[in-house]
């Protein structure tokens, strides 16, 4: 006897099989894109360091903004600034919303 089509029970396995597939490509791309965003943010984070301390050396004084400061891309990055004097100026940064 010849078979001409899957049944019930092949079809569930495969759609189980599937479902878990995805559950482990989903969850393995969002550790990346985390990994990926924090590591952009380390970067920015020493690139605006730099550039704060060639700035500061520069003109004696915190710049006003983020595009002062002469920062890449500075749109996509939320810089504070803080210190009082040249010994302790320091930048924070975080992706803007």
């Amino acid at each position: 006897m010849k078979r001409k089509a899957f049944t019930l029970v092949e079809i569930l396995i495969v759609v189980i099989l599937l479902g878990i597939l995805a559950t482990i490509a989903i969850s393995s791309f969002g550790t990346s894109a985390d990994d990926t965003r924090a590591a952009a943010l380390a970067n920015v984070q020493q690139q605006a360091n730099r550039l704060l301390e060639v700035y500061t050396q520069e003109n004696g004084a915190l710049p006003a903004d983020a595009a002062a400061l002469g920062l890449k891309n500075a749109a996509a990055w939320t810089l504070t600034f803080s210190g009082t004097s040249s010994a302790d100026w320091a930048v924070s940064v975080a992706a803007a919303e």
